[in-house]
């Protein structure tokens, strides 16, 4: 209960505990990466630096620990949306499988409910930019594709990305 408390505790207090604290430092020269670059980001593997208060050593780390302001900082608004609307589709398809076609309809109930916990757990941790986040979305992917509108719904998102990125 101890441990629960100060974990409790420390999201309306940060400085009580290492971990939440330091990610609360992040947020500020992540908010600056992405000011610098909101459109097209930094690239991935991008680093950002702080100096921790209670040390005062300046830390350059890769590790943004937070989920979507690293994508946006990495990838820029165009990534973070391509990357979020390509989910939402994925999302569809499994919805639509359950609810018309019926088959192993549990199983797709657990893909979707595994997909809603890791994009709600992305919102303070990287869980759907990870390698085996990427590697669950990419099984989505395959799995969804089997239906012929997913393949023309990213088809035409990438498109349309693309295209007016490069025009």
């Amino acid at each position: 209960l101890d441990l629960f408390g100060t974990r409790v505790e420390s999201i309306a207090r940060p400085a009580i505990e290492e971990s939440s604290y330091t990610r609360m430092l992040l947020l500020k020269p992540i908010a600056q990466t992405i000011k610098t670059h909101p459109i097209l980001g930094t690239g991935l593997g991008s680093t950002i630096t702080f100096q921790h208060p209670k040390t005062f050593k300046t830390i350059t780390t890769s590790q943004f620990d937070w989920g979507y302001f690293e994508l946006w900082a990495e990838l820029g608004i165009f990534g973070l949306l391509s990357f979020l609307a390509i989910l939402v589709f994925v999302c569809q398809e499994i919805i639509y499988h359950i609810r018309v076609i019926h088959d192993h309809k549990d199983f797709y109930v657990g893909l979707l409910a595994g997909t809603v916990s890791l994009a709600i757990i992305t919102l303070f941790s990287p869980a759907l930019f990870h390698v085996f986040g990427l590697l669950y979305i990419t099984f989505l992917i395959a799995l969804s594709s089997k239906h012929p509108s997913i393949k023309e719904k990213i088809t035409a998102l990438l498109y349309t990305i693309f295209h007016k990125t490069i025009h």
